[in-house]
């Protein structure tokens, strides 16, 4: 990172003297004066004591409630060190190999990032290509094993036992007719060297392979357990499960569906009746609290329960079909989602999951098109308004109806709303907003 400007360097070490020239004078004048020593001391510890309770990490909700009429938004201050950090000096073009076999894309094309592997990703029509996104002149790999268009990447992290130690991850290919899993090794370049992601080999894996039927899969998402997880234009959404061998109770490679309910007993024709299936647009997991979350085209969120160890079978334990509705019951809602309002501006199109180093009681943040964010719990004894008194100093004890291990999933609720982050203003000048509106 560059350095500071000359000005800003100045500032900073004229406040330093400042501030180191204060503690000296004040301790000649309070050492002159009677009963100096015992003031003194008396200084330094209330110092020190709001010193440590700003320390403290304070849940996100108290923050957004006890902020909830703020005047102003901070900017970054010109000149001052951005609070990006770039994960590389060089940012290289797609690479001629992948441009050229852009323009003569037929049917569907996508790209993407994997920092896991330090590739990005891009795939056209039948083909895909991994390059360092970190290197300029990177040759991508190229991967044509698929006769169909692929409409689906995802990279996975292997479950411990199940494949050779050389495979760190699991490259998922989902095709307009099956589904593919595939090896990927990666290692230092042949001449040695520190940087472990220099080579990547793809390792193909037949007995790894298994038909979609019928089913255009939309989206992926993968625990930190190895689970596999993909949404499909249908509405539904599925887990692959894998294994070493296969067993007497299930293949080696599967595609189980977790949704369903009683049209996956009904025969083909009749499924229609049921009404024109929901595409899934995204699928997110918490690997903390071990709950999978989808998020459908018309912004309908879904809740899924992985057990208090992340290993159970999915189970649906809440549905959110009425996005507007649920957040314009808040206070903080009827402002920021108005009902009547711009269907467009409304629809979900992110899907957030709030550590729990941030809170206990916010789990997920939904964020709109337009950049209106929504904060939900899967908790239905948090609600809008509540309150828990505590800081999350490592002193406090979680209550137990937050505890993952205690208490699992069983609602979503919404408990507050926020406007989109406004533009940032011109160098050195501070815009104020209402952030409800």
């Amino acid at each position: 990172m560059a350095a500071p400007p000359p000005l800003w360097q100045h500032e900073v070490a004229s406040l330093a003297r400042e501030q180191a020239r204060i503690p000296a004078a004040a301790g000649q004048r309070l050492n002159a004066a009677d009963g100096g020593e015992e003031k003194l001391s008396e200084t330094w510890r209330h110092v020190k004591g709001v010193a440590r309770d700003e320390s403290k990490h304070h849940d996100l909700m108290d923050l957004v409630r006890n902020a909830r009429r703020e005047d102003t938004y901070q900017f970054p201050v010109a000149g001052w060190p951005s609070l990006l950090r770039p994960l590389s000096s060089v940012m290289p073009e797609l690479p001629a190999m992948v441009q050229d076999k852009y323009r003569t894309c037929q049917t569907m094309c996508f790209c993407g990032v994997f920092p896991e592997i330090r590739r990005a990703w891009a795939s056209v029509d039948n083909s895909l290509y991994l390059w360092r996104y970190d290197q300029s002149n990177d040759v991508p790999v190229e991967y044509c094993g698929e006769e169909q268009a692929i409409c689906c990447v995802g990279l996975a992290k292997p479950k411990p036992g199940v494949f050779l130690a050389a495979i760190q991850h699991v490259l998922v290919l989902a095709t307009t007719v099956e589904i593919v899993l595939l090896g990927v090794c990666t290692s230092p370049s042949k001449g040695g060297g520190s940087d472990h992601y220099e080579e990547l080999s793809l390792q193909p894996m037949p007995l790894y392979t298994l038909p979609s039927d019928n089913t255009i899969m939309t989206c992926f998402a993968s625990s930190a357990l190895g689970r596999i997880f993909m949404g499909a234009n249908d509405g539904h959404v599925y887990e692959i499960q894998y294994a070493a061998t296969d067993s007497w109770r299930q293949r080696r490679c599967s595609k189980v569906r977790v949704t369903g309910g009683i049209q996956q007993l009904l025969p083909g024709f009749l499924v229609p009746l049921f009404g024109q299936p929901t595409a899934l647009d995204k699928l997110v997991v918490d690997d903390e609290r071990h709950i999978l979350y989808s998020l459908a085209s018309n912004s309908a969120i879904q809740v899924f329960d992985l057990g208090a160890t992340g290993t159970a079978p999915a189970n649906k334990v809440a549905e959110l079909t009425d996005f507007l509705n649920e957040v314009a019951r808040l206070p903080t809602g009827r402002t920021v989602f108005a009902l009547g309002d711009d269907k467009w501006g409304t629809a979900i199109k992110y899907l957030a999951v709030i550590p729990m180093a941030e809170s206990w009681k916010v789990h997920l943040m939904a964020v709109t098109s337009n950049g209106r964010r929504a904060y939900f719990s899967t908790s239905n004894q948090v609600r809008a308004g509540s309150s828990w008194g505590g800081n999350r100093d490592g002193r406090t004890s979680i209550p137990s109806h937050l505890d993952p291990k205690v208490t699992r999933p069983n609602a979503l609720v919404a408990i507050d709303a926020r406007g989109p982050l406004p533009q940032p203003p011109a160098a050195g000048v501070r815009i104020a907003t209402d952030p409800a509106r």
